[in-house]
């Protein structure tokens, strides 16, 4: 049997495949710093590629072929052209934007979700579904791992320290620099109406969908509140 993939251009013919489409993952875009050009980076896990675009010239200007069941995912700058990603079959990849090519990949645990980098600590932080929680150099040497909750998804870097959701639950995790639990925030969202002490009703937020670090240096996430 064979699947369609449908086409990344109009004037693109479309993609086939013998592989089934993976699920649909979000968190894909990233935006080239100003200084750097402006450019944005997409990847693609369908077809386990980054595509590399320019909004001056409105095309896209370079493609990035990973290797077969990469699935490439969420990015994080680094330093310079340094570009970090997720790649959900396993492992985590430094990409030079600027020479579109592969510094280096290192295996880092079975369902890589979040990526960070730790700019006063100089290393990458990837947080994976199965809890784990690590830490590398900017050579992709692996500095640390700690296991923590499972399913963590996405990690950022604060001026009160690292924090990482879990998915399912909406929680985030702050932790030291030692990447240990200091703390769990549970999010709670106002409804209508009040509770039996008068106090305006809240209700748990269910599922942690996207957190990024907003211009104000505060965490924004994006998270859903029931399923009806």
């Amino acid at each position: 049997m064979r699947f369609d993939l449908g086409s990344s251009r109009e004037d693109d013919p479309p993609v086939s495949s013998d592989v089934r489409p993976r699920a649909i993952s979000g968190g894909t875009l990233l935006l080239e710093p100003i200084e750097l050009g402006g450019r944005v980076l997409a990847s693609d896990p369908d077809r386990d590629r980054l595509w590399i675009a320019d909004f001056a010239v409105r095309d896209r200007i370079a493609t990035l072929l990973f290797q077969p069941g990469d699935e490439p995912g969420r990015l994080a700058w680094g330093e310079d052209t340094t570009v970090y990603v997720v790649l959900r079959g396993g492992a985590v990849a430094a990409v030079d934007s600027d020479l579109v090519q592969i510094r280096w990949r290192t295996p880092i645990c079975r369902s890589p979700r979040g990526v960070a980098w730790d700019n006063d600590a100089s290393r990458v932080l990837v947080a994976c579904q199965d809890g784990v929680m690590a830490a590398l150099d900017r050579d992709g040497s692996v500095l640390a791992r700690v296991q923590l909750e499972p399913d963590l998804r996405d990690v950022i870097v604060t001026p009160d320290g690292i924090l990482v959701t879990r998915f399912r639950s909406a929680v985030i995790l702050r932790l030291d620099a030692d990447l240990h639990v200091t703390d769990r925030i549970t999010l709670a969202e106002r409804t209508d109406g009040m509770d039996a002490e008068g106090q305006p009703r809240a209700e748990p937020a269910t599922t942690a969908w996207r957190m990024r670090l907003g211009p104000d240096g505060q965490p924004w996430l994006l998270h859903q509140r029931r399923t009806v």
